[in-house]
């Protein structure tokens, strides 16, 4: 009896001792792989960002060239890059043995807002994006009363605002090309969407609803206003199942 106990607590004892010892080498595996001069940051590769800078993005990772690779929670660190209001989504990876590399996809704007001769880029949900002075942005202005100065990093409180930003995004969804058609919208409380065509400065009265059976609907009357020259003055599609066009006397 006293034999098979002892034999018991011996296999006890080995089994301990292999844990104990399993520990001491992963930790010093650990203490290696963060200290080994192979897997010291060499370089950080930024890729995707526009609006914010290098030096931003590295920030708010909490990254620089100074431990290794595994020193590096990649989670916190993009979470840090996320919290950025700028920031869609942001990915970190390693690249073995030296390299992190990260990954951004910044909110792209939708339209322009003008305030006091000033435009404002915005993306789909009204958020007010940095722009670069000098650059030609080419996409639909917004016009319609704003309730207040547009501020950076700020949504812009306006339901006006936003139909506006909704048909955008509808037309640039279904057909893109229709969208670098569109100059300007109005969203109008009382007619609904009204815009002009960049080529032509044609007007058109989309109104309140329908507006994925009125786009390709405009899509088909653009089609003809081509064909026709200058003639056409405006296109009415507010009306169900009509098509109510213009002609210049």
């Amino acid at each position: 009896m006293f034999k098979s106990m002892f034999q018991v607590m011996k296999k006890i004892f080995m089994i301990c001792m292999a844990a104990f010892m399993s520990v001491l080498v992963m930790r010093g595996y650990a203490r290696w792989l963060r200290n080994a001069d192979v897997f010291q940051i060499r370089r950080i590769e930024i890729r995707g960002n526009d609006l914010i800078d290098d030096a931003e993005i590295r920030k708010l990772a909490g990254v620089d060239d100074a431990g290794s690779i595994w020193s590096v929670c990649l989670e916190r660190a993009e979470q840090g890059i996320r919290s950025n209001p700028f920031v869609a989504s942001a990915r970190i990876s390693r690249r073995f043995p030296d390299i992190l590399d990260i990954r951004i996809q910044e909110k792209q704007a939708l339209a322009l807002l003008k305030s006091k001769k000033i435009f404002y880029a915005v993306d789909d949900s009204g958020l007010v994006l940095p722009t670069r002075p000098g650059r030609l942005y080419d996409m639909p202005v917004i016009s319609c009363p704003l309730p207040g100065e547009p501020r950076l990093g700020k949504h812009i409180d306006s339901e006006q605002v936003q139909a506006g930003l909704d048909f955008l995004k509808l037309v640039k969804s279904d057909r893109e090309y229709l969208y670098k058609e569109i100059s300007e919208v109005l969203p109008g409380k009382a007619e609904g969407i009204v815009l002009y065509t960049s080529r032509s400065g044609l007007r058109v009265l989309v109104g309140e609803k329908q507006h994925a059976t009125k786009i390709r609907c405009l899509e088909a009357v653009l089609g003809e206003v081509a064909s026709q020259g200058g003639d056409i003055r405006y296109v009415d599609l507010r009306y169900q199942g009509q098509v109510i066009i213009g002609i210049r006397t």
